[in-house]
């Protein structure tokens, strides 16, 4: 059973840069997400592309649902549509492990 968070960012934002045909480059900055429970969550987020694979990491803390990861990001899909930012990254719960599929 996984673990799902949804809600609206509240403060923060995130920097995408491109190369000049369009491609994504790096994908950076830090969100407040306004959770529907009325917790907040952090997320950082610190992705660059190299030799066509995506680099980096995603980092989520939320205190309220229990959920804190750090999920590394190494994957050649990544994108960028009408300002929302999809992909899907990996880490360790434990020692199990998990698949973060995240659109912010």
């Amino acid at each position: 059973m996984g673990k799902t968070l949804t809600g609206t960012i509240s403060a923060g934002s995130l920097a995408v840069t491109t190369a000049k045909n369009g491609t994504v480059q790096t994908v950076t900055g830090q969100l407040t997400v306004a959770v529907s429970d009325g917790s907040t969550a952090q997320v950082q987020v610190a992705i660059g592309s190299l030799g066509g694979w995506y680099i980096g990491q995603v980092t989520i803390q939320d205190a309220k649902d229990g959920l804190n990861t750090i999920a590394i990001v190494l994957t050649q899909n990544l994108s960028v549509t009408n300002g929302f930012v999809t992909s899907t990254a990996t880490g360790l719960s434990g020692l199990k492990p998990y698949t973060l599929n995240f659109t912010l």
